[in-house]
């Protein structure tokens, strides 16, 4: 399992790689890339007010396997993204193994989320 408190522990330690990450000038400037960790399947994109949301299966510190959770990160213009913090946690037993596939949708100005464990 790993919560939203542990997550937020791990940034602390990890943001000497965060920074060596964001500074490589390899780094692609128009494609969405995890912050650091691994990116994998888009999960959800929806809009709502204008803003795009774009939630994915994330790793945040670690390019191997490891838990699962949604990132997240918004736009208006599809070039230019904020990183929000992670959406979806495996912070429970049935998902101790991480939150892997599902999707998004609004109904009624309101973001339902679904996800596969």
């Amino acid at each position: 399992m790993y919560t939203k408190e542990e997550y937020a522990k791990d940034c602390q330690i990890h943001n000497d790689m965060r920074r060596l990450v964001d500074s490589d000038v390899n780094r692609l400037n128009y494609h969405l890339m995890a912050p650091a960790g691994w990116l994998n399947d888009p999960n959800g994109l929806v809009e709502k007010n204008g803003i795009n949301h774009v939630y994915f299966q994330y790793t945040p510190f670690d390019a191997g396997w490891g838990i699962k959770s949604w990132g997240h990160y918004t736009t208006k213009d599809w070039l230019t993204y904020k990183e929000e913090e992670p959406f979806v946690f495996a912070d429970n037993r049935l998902d101790r193994d991480g939150a892997y596939s599902g999707s998004a949708i609004v109904k009624d100005g309101i973001i339902h989320y679904l996800f596969f464990l």
